[in-house]
């Protein structure tokens, strides 16, 4: 009875002792840390001991820029990064070393910018991007790290960008892009995340402006070039990724302008831009 009173009072002044001497987790800056690129644990420079405690990162102003949580040299709990100002820009949370659970980052003005979910330092289910307005920028699904499932990309008035699908990180199936108005840029198909079969390029008015073919990632068969009224221009054949003639495809400059950038890449060096007294383009007003 004595003896289990006496480990009773040893344990209350124990816990007292943390109160009344202020004993808290070691507080160190992130500069005063190293890591151990065998291992990848974390100590203390000073005495090579690894480091328990809150690892802080500053800016050159002083502000603190970034707070993080060590265990016997792993990154371990929740996580804080802030703006200059002080505002919060980023959350996430370390288990065992690898980054789990909701990484949330923001505006400076306090809104929502991304959402991610992590499993094991990999990205996992629905990823979310927002534009400062608070529409929704992009959604992405992952599986195990890597892409898998529908992507959307939005333009800030809410419409579609982009509409694509991935399969193990790789493109798979149609992937369309839009103007912010509505209409088509392109239509392009995948496998493998490789182009394969038609892909198809418009001018803003929606009329069709150049269509191809893709066998693994190469140009074949007829490349078909349109004027902005839809009268068909001229036709290029390609085998294998090679022009079968010495006739290049043209665009006027303007036309090129039209087209986003990875448009102006459709058809790689295959595209030469020539300016507008080429007499087999339409003359643009």
């Amino acid at each position: 009875m004595k003896k289990s009173f006496i480990n009773y009072i040893f344990i209350i002044f124990i816990f007292l002792g943390k109160i009344i001497f202020g004993i808290t987790e070691k507080e160190m800056n992130i500069l005063d840390l190293d890591q151990d690129e065998k291992t990848g644990l974390v100590y203390i420079k000073s005495n090579k001991k690894l480091f328990s405690g809150v690892g802080k990162l500053y800016y050159e102003s002083g502000k603190l820029d970034t707070i993080f949580h060590f265990k016997d040299g792993i990154l371990e709990g929740n996580g804080i990064g802030y703006y200059e100002s002080g505002k919060i820009k980023l959350t996430f949370n370390y288990t065992k070393g690898s980054i789990n659970g909701f990484t949330k980052s923001y505006y400076e003005s306090g809104k929502l910018e991304t959402e991610k979910y992590f499993v094991n330092g990999k990205l996992e289910n629905i990823s979310k991007g927002y534009y400062e307005n608070g529409k929704l920028a992009y959604e992405e699904k992952y599986l195990d790290g890597k892409l898998n499932g529908s992507s959307k990309f939005y333009y800030e008035n809410g419409n579609l960008k982009a509409d694509l699908f991935y399969q193990n990180d790789m493109l798979e199936g149609v992937v369309t892009e839009y103007l912010e108005n509505g209409n088509k840029i392109s239509v392009l198909n995948y496998k493998n995340g490789k182009r394969q079969g038609k892909s198809i390029s418009y001018y803003k008015n929606g009329n069709l402006y150049i269509e191809a073919n893709y066998i693994n990632n190469e140009l074949d068969r007829n490349v078909k070039v349109y004027k902005r009224n839809g009268d068909l221009d001229y036709i290029a054949p390609y085998k294998n990724g090679k022009p079968l003639t010495n006739k290049k495809l043209k665009a006027s400059d303007d036309m090129i302008d039209e087209i986003s950038q990875d448009l102006r890449e459709i058809l790689g060096d295959d595209i030469k831009i020539t300016v507008k007294e080429e007499n087999n383009l339409e003359d643009k007003k």
